[in-house]
Parts: structure tokens; C-alpha cells; sequence
């Protein structure tokens, strides 16, 4: 990690953090420069991270998420960065996508994403007790279109999971028609797989 690029990149920030209070206030073609040169700053620290201006939080700060799109190679960017942040009275720094719950629909090439109703079956590794596997069942899954069932599954877990535990949590993932017999399999909806998640890593 370049300690000299993170506190550039800090400095830069505390001057120019005040507009970007108001990044989603502003007209589209301000809202896109701002974003150009923010992105501009942090890639100069680091070319695979990027970030999101979240929600207010109950103390009225702003969230400023640094994410690595679930790349984990660049995971240890993140935290150091974080990590040598200066205090920032009006802003709440995150690492990483957080978990958003389970109330929403994505949309991905016009397909609705729904983990509400989205079946999965949890695999286990009988070499590997501790690790966690999913097998996804869609009704319309078709081999012509599995990168976008694939991003629309990991947009789900990133929701559901935050982005650092659905990279770092699921150790395989299938993606698969769903079978006629699929009463017949001890399925769950893929809303509830924060808690067997849990349940698992606490070694239950």
C-alpha cells in the first residue's frame, strides 16, 4: 500500500468534500463531472477502487463507501485507505458495499431479480466443512444468457450480504434450470441466506 497516495488522495478530498454533500442534488451534467473527478483522485491511489455517496445517517453524516466491486484482490486497497482517513466531521467513511436487506428487484438485460422468490440449495463439502456453496434455480435459465443470470445473482448477494462476505463468504456458486422435481429438493428462498450464512460461521 503507497501511504503517500492515500494522503494525497485525503488531501484532495478535504478541500473538495463539501460539494459532494450535494452529489445527488446536482444537475446531471454537474453530478457527472463531479463523479469524473472524484473517480480521477481515487484512481490515483488505487486504478481498481471506486466509490458511492450512500444514505445520511442517523448523526446527519454522509456515507462515503469505497468499494472494490467485489474484486478481493484489491480488498487490502480499500481497508488502508480507509484506515488513513483524517477525521471528517460531516461524513461517515464505509469499506466496502454494505448489506442493503432483502425489499428490492434488480434488473438486469430487462430480467427481474427478485431474492424473494429466487430458489437456492446450500452445498456442502464434505473436505471442507466450513465452506459454503450455492446452487441458484432459475425457471428460465438458458446457457445463451448465464452472464446475465450470473451478474444478476451476485448483484443479489451484494445486496443481501455486503460486498465483502458475498465475495469472501460463498465459495461456490452454481447456476442451474430448475429441475421438475424442485419440491422435492430442500431448497430455501435466497432472502433468508444472510442467516444460514451466519449460522454457518458460527460453526453451527
Amino acid at each position: 500500500m503507497d501511504l503517500r497516495k492515500a494522503k494525497q488522495f485525503w488531501s484532495w478530498f478535504e478541500v473538495n468534500n463539501a460539494k459532494y454533500l450535494f452529489l445527488n442534488e446536482m444537475t446531471s451534467d454537474l453530478k457527472e463531472e463531479a463523479i469524473k473527478i472524484f473517480q480521477a483522485e481515487l484512481h490515483q491511489y488505487c486504478q481498481s477502487i471506486y466509490f458511492l455517496i450512500g444514505k445520511e445517517t442517523e448523526t446527519r453524516k454522509k456515507e462515503l463507501i469505497i468499494t472494490a466491486e467485489g474484486n478481493k484482490d484489491y480488498f487490502n486497497n480499500v481497508e488502508f485507505l480507509i484506515d488513513h482517513a483524517p477525521e471528517l466531521n460531516r461524513w461517515a467513511l464505509m469499506k466496502f458495499k454494505p448489506a442493503m436487506g432483502s425489499g428490492f428487484k434488480a434488473v438486469i438485460q430487462n430480467r427481474e431479480f427478485d431474492p424473494r422468490i429466487t430458489r437456492c440449495l446450500l452445498l456442502d463439502d464434505e473436505n471442507d466443512p466450513d465452506k459454503i456453496g450455492l446452487r441458484m434455480y432459475y425457471n428460465d435459465f438458458n446457457l445463451t444468457y448465464k452472464r446475465n443470470f450470473a451478474y444478476g445473482t451476485y448483484v443479489m448477494l451484494d445486496m443481501l450480504l455486503g460486498e465483502k462476505s458475498a465475495t469472501l463468504d460463498i465459495d461456490h456458486l452454481e447456476i442451474v434450470k430448475t429441475p421438475d422435481n424442485i419440491d422435492d429438493v430442500d431448497y430455501i428462498y435466497l432472502d433468508q441466506i444472510k442467516k444460514y450464512i451466519d449460522i454457518k460461521k458460527a460453526g453451527y
